[in-house]
């Protein structure tokens, strides 16, 4: 796993671009060792990072709206950068990949039209397309999830291996229960190309759930979709800094969706 961050640079090399050759060789080195993707999550406090990997063609998947706490979060204003946002209590992660393969995901991949309407566009420039899934297509009886709890983060991400719809109302039920505990972000991941997701859609967001984009499902070859959730506490969207046009139609279509729910 490769991470693009800020370092200390002893004074005597100061200025002459260490960090930048560090980096590019490493990108260098990523582009010559065999893989489909690379991921990269990208603070949205700045755009300095967006803008620099975006030149070796990302592809943004997601947004994950206030997944992380203002307090687990680089302070813009102590690496210099700038003072902080402000009625921000917690902070956003634009998820993005850079393809290695022509196809990472496939071709073709059957969406909702309630998805695929809104956010196909995510999907071109991976070589995806998708296709509508049957207006009665319906989520199987039971289902099964995992829960993955994180603490720091006052976060909890429900990964449901297998959609129905006996597993979703488990994960709400859950996810009640995490908000009386004070967490204030919920995901919900789940693998496409099974039956019920419009299905699972339609419910989750009866309950305040909306979406996030789609990643790599467990970060394997098969294409996947975040659901989210937030809790009681402040996301300030206009202060989210995008640098991308397709992170920034996300943005607005994942904005428009939540404020309709709240």
């Amino acid at each position: 796993m490769y991470e693009a961050a800020l370092g200390l640079v002893d004074p005597a090399l100061k200025s002459r671009g260490l960090f930048a050759k560090i980096f590019k060789k490493t990108m260098s080195i990523a582009g010559e060792t065999p893989m489909h993707y690379l991921y990269f999550d990208f603070v949205t406090n700045h755009i300095l990072s967006q803008k620099l990997i975006s030149r070796y063609g990302t592809c943004d998947m997601a947004l994950f709206l206030g997944c992380q706490t203002k307090e687990h979060q680089a302070s813009l204003e102590k690496i210099g950068l700038g003072p902080d946002p402000e009625d921000m209590d917690r902070y956003t992660i634009l998820f993005s990949i850079i393809p290695r393969v022509k196809q990472p995901f496939g071709k073709k991949i059957c969406l909702p039209e309630s998805l695929g309407s809104r956010l196909g566009f995510l999907l071109k420039p991976l070589g995806l397309t998708w296709y509508p899934a049957s207006r009665i297509d319906t989520l199987t009886p039971e289902g099964g999830y995992k829960t993955e709890v994180q603490t720091a983060q006052k976060a909890v991400i429900f990964d449901m291996y297998q959609p129905g719809r006996q597993a979703a109302e488990k994960i709400l039920d859950e996810w009640r229960e995490y908000l009386n505990d004070g967490y204030e972000y919920a995901a919900v991941d789940v693998p496409l190309g099974g039956p019920g997701i419009g299905a699972l859609y339609d419910l989750l967001s009866r309950n305040g759930f909306f979406v996030s984009g789609f990643i790599p499902y467990r970060f394997t070859e098969r294409l996947g979709f975040r659901f989210q959730s937030l809790g009681h506490t402040k996301v300030a969207f206009d202060k989210i800094q995008i640098a991308t046009a397709s992170g920034k139609r996300l943005l607005e279509t994942i904005v428009q969706e939540q404020t309709i729910l709240t």
